[in-house]
């Protein structure tokens, strides 16, 4: 699954011919959808909530098979190859230990008449089926398809919800600029809807800083991440022994070089072994 074949189908729904547009169709920036693609990083919660008000079918948008449209269609038209229902329910009662729809139902927290209904119309409904997934940490593929292993290994998968981001500062950086005590930080922003929980902590872009324009404006805050590995074209927080910066990476030979998108300012280059921490941005907001 790509999200460049994703991105293609809403334009194709829509009738567009930019990815900027697709990035204002599913509320984020378009740099934030450029990192995404960049990193095949799919948002599934934003997707999701386009298809919910667009009313287009989520398995044709994710896969391109099926209806284009959403309607109440049997689980094999809008995953083709998945199981039957009962073969779909049979693993998530073997998988948790399970033997009756009542403890079924208690598990999932629904009332038992909706698995009756699921199997009366041939169909689980993949929100249903994803939130179980997602609290449990488990591989929605291997419900739906019987492939691979019940334990999800995606690195994207939430792990908890999160409501608000730290903001630190760039200049006070050094030991302890990431404190685990949330009360030694000033500021705080809103989680923006669908980021998962990667310890995600946020920047603002001061006005002096302008080496990564236009990319990066004054104002704008950056949020980045504590446990995602940064890839060659990512923008990252990096620390090295001649200070922090906000750059475009690129690792070769044991160095990573640090591009500046304004040509006003030259390209550095750090050994690897002299760098202390490289965070990638994963979300980009302008300061309201």
């Amino acid at each position: 699954m790509k999200l460049s074949d994703i991105i293609e189908r809403i334009k194709e729904v829509k009738e567009l011919q930019f990815d900027y547009e697709v990035a204002g169709l599913l509320q984020v920036e378009p740099e934030t959808l450029r990192m995404w693609k960049h990193r095949n990083q799919i948002p599934f919660e934003e997707i999701r909530e386009f298809c919910k008000k667009n009313k287009f079918n989520y398995g044709w948008i994710m896969d391109g098979e099926g209806r284009k449209f959403s309607s109440d269609v049997p689980i094999t038209s809008i995953y083709p190859g998945a199981d039957s229902v009962d073969s779909v329910l049979h693993r998530i009662k073997d998988y948790a230990g399970i033997e009756s729809d009542y403890g079924l139902a208690k598990k999932m927290k629904i009332r038992q008449s909706n698995i009756h209904n699921w199997r009366e119309r041939g169909t689980v409904p993949y929100k249903k089926l994803s939130e179980y997934c997602n609290t449990h940490k488990l591989n929605i593929n291997y419900f739906l398809f019987g492939e691979g292993d019940p334990q999800i290994l995606d690195s994207f998968t939430p792990v908890r919800a999160i409501e608000k981001i730290p903001i630190v500062s760039l200049v006070g950086a050094g030991d302890g600029i990431f404190p685990t005590d949330e009360n030694l930080y000033d500021e705080w922003i809103n989680c923006p809807p669908g980021l998962k929980n990667h310890q995600p902590f946020a920047m603002r872009i001061d006005g002096v800083s302008n080496s990564m324009m236009p990319l990066l404006k004054p104002g704008m805050f950056i949020i980045c991440s504590k446990t995602q590995k940064a890839i060659n074209g990512d923008i990252a927080v990096v620390k090295c022994e001649s200070g922090i910066f906000v750059k475009e990476v690129w690792f070769t030979d044991g160095k990573v070089k640090l591009h500046s998108y304004n040509p006003e300012y030259e390209d550095r280059e750090c050994e690897m072994k002299d760098v202390e921490f490289i965070y990638p941005v994963i979300w980009m907001r302008r300061a309201k």
